[in-house]
């Protein structure tokens, strides 16, 4: 195996516990999270990119971004405000709420990671800009490819 896949499988398996960790994982996976989030935000409006850094076994696969070879990557998924308010929940984290509020949807991206730590529970959020925009990017269909706008 070569030294650059070694490294691309150290970057896979990640913990996800920094913040340097959470850009990188947001970096090379900007593609797919950019598509996901802009299709989410197509069908269920304002929301955010949900990284449960230890696998969510409850969110269907089918609803999970893809990785570059069509899986699903573990833990992520679309959750919009509105899927919080018919599920009588309240958004996680204060700032996670301000951002979603604030946040351009065509050319944004609110991503939030939580985990567990020993006896509690730790989370970061981020509102990311980067390159494709969301609204450039299209989700075709359930294999998770994403093709960039012209």
């Amino acid at each position: 195996m070569s030294r650059h896949n070694r490294e691309r499988r150290k970057r896979g398996r990640l913990p996800l516990r920094t913040p340097e960790q959470h850009k990188r994982f947001i970096l090379d996976n900007w593609y797919h999270l950019a598509a996901a989030a802009w299709r989410g935000y197509q069908d269920e409006g304002r929301g955010f990119l949900n990284v449960c850094v230890e696998a969510s076994p409850g969110v269907p696969e089918e609803q999970r971004p893809k990785t570059p070879k069509g899986r699903a990557m573990p833990g992520v998924a679309y959750i919009s405000t509105r899927r919080l308010a018919e599920n009588g929940m309240l958004f996680p984290d204060g700032d996670l709420e301000r951002l979603v509020e604030k946040y351009e949807p065509g050319t944004e991206v609110v991503v939030f990671f939580h985990w567990r730590e020993e006896t509690c529970e730790r989370q970061s959020v981020y509102r990311i800009v980067s390159s494709p925009a969301p609204k450039d990017t299209v989700w075709l269909g359930d294999v998770g490819q994403i093709k960039v706008r012209d």
